[in-house]
C-alpha cells in the first residue's frame, strides 16, 4: 500500500512536469486529462517497480542472493525506472499538447 501512494505521487510530479509550459483553453479539461494519466501510469509503474523490488527482497529474505547482487539489482532498476519516467514525461506533455493544444 506505501509503495502504491509513492508510484501515485512520483506519477503526478512526472504528471505536473509533463503539463508544464501547456496553455490549455479549458482548465478544467487539462485537470481531467491529468487524472487519467496519473490513473493509467500509477498501476504501470508499480507492476515495474513493486514487483521486481518485492521478487529482489524476497529472494534476499529466503537467502538465494546475498545482498550485493540485490543492491545491483536494485541500482539496475532504479536507473531503468528514472529512464522509463523520462519517457512517461514526454509522453504525457505530447498527448496533453495534442489533445488540448
Amino acid at each position: 500500500m506505501f509503495g502504491t501512494i509513492i508510484m501515485y505521487l512520483l506519477t503526478s510530479i512526472i504528471c505536473k512536469i509533463g503539463e508544464t509550459g501547456l496553455n490549455a483553453k479549458n482548465e478544467q479539461a487539462l485537470n481531467d486529462v491529468t487524472s487519467v494519466m496519473k490513473w493509467i501510469f500509477t498501476p504501470i509503474n508499480s507492476m515495474v517497480v513493486l514487483g521486481t523490488l518485492g521478487n529482489v527482497f524476497g529472494k534476499v529474505k529466503d537467502k538465494i542472493i546475498d545482498t550485493s547482487k540485490a543492491g545491483k539489482r536494485i541500482i539496475i532498476l532504479l536507473v531503468i525506472f528514472i529512464i522509463m519516467l523520462i519517457f512517461e514525461t514526454n509522453y504525457i506533455g505530447g498527448f496533453i499538447q495534442s489533445l488540448l493544444g
